[in-house]
C-alpha cells in the first residue's frame, strides 16, 4: 500500500503541487499544518518542504509558516512511525515471518544515517516505513525528527530568500 501511494505521488507530482498551492492560497496557515501533517504520515513523493515555498509565494510570515510546518510534520512523523511500528510491522511479520524483518540491528546501526539524510532533504522520508522496519524509538527522534526540523529551517530560509530576490 505504501508503495502504491509513493508511485501515485510520483506520477501526479505536478498536479499535486498545483493543488497544494491552491489550498495554501485559499486556506492560509491552517492548510500548511494539514499539508505538513499529511505529507509526513502518508507515504508519497512530496515533502512538507513544498509548503514553505507556497507560504513564501503567498507572502506568509516566514516564522509562522516554519513553526506550523514543524509542528504538523513532527506530529505526522511520530504518528506515521507509530502506525508502522505497531500495525504494519506486525502484519508483515505475520505474513512473511519474523526472519524476513530481523533488520532492527542493521536499521539502528547503518540505516539511521540514510534516514537523517532523507529527513534533512526533500527526498522521500517515510516514517511509516521506518516504524515498520523497527527503527528504535530512541533513534527515531535523533535521526528522523531533529534532522527533519533542521531541513525545514534550511528550506524556509532558502524559500524566503529566493522570493525576496525575485520580488
Amino acid at each position: 500500500m505504501a508503495v502504491l501511494f509513493f508511485i501515485w505521488g510520483f506520477i501526479n507530482y505536478d498536479s499535486l503541487e498545483s493543488q497544494i498551492n491552491e489550498q495554501v492560497k485559499a486556506y492560509g496557515l491552517i492548510s500548511l499544518f494539514i499539508l505538513s501533517f499529511l505529507l509526513d504520515i502518508v507515504p508519497q513523493y512530496l515533502s512538507p518542504h513544498i509548503g514553505l515555498f507556497s507560504g513564501a509565494l503567498f507572502g506568509f510570515n516566514p516564522v509562522h509558516s516554519l513553526l506550523i510546518i514543524i509542528i504538523g510534520s513532527t506530529l505526522g512523523s511520530v504518528l506515521g512511525f507509530e502506525i508502522g511500528r505497531l500495525f504494519v510491522a506486525r502484519a508483515n511479520r505475520d505474513t512473511f515471518g519474523y526472519d524476513a524483518f530481523k533488520i532492527k540491528e542493521i536499521m539502528d546501526r547503518k540505516g539511521k544515517w540514510f534516514v537523517a539524510i532523507a529527513a534533512v532533504s526533500p527526498l522521500p522520508y517515510i516514517p511509516l516505513i521506518l516504524g515498520m522496519l523497527n527503527m528504535g524509538r530512541k533513534n527515531f527522534p535523533m535521526f528522523g525528527i531533529i534532522p527533519r526540523i533542521i531541513g525545514h529551517i534550511i528550506t524556509a530560509f532558502f524559500a524566503y530568500e529566493v522570493f525576496v530576490l525575485l520580488l
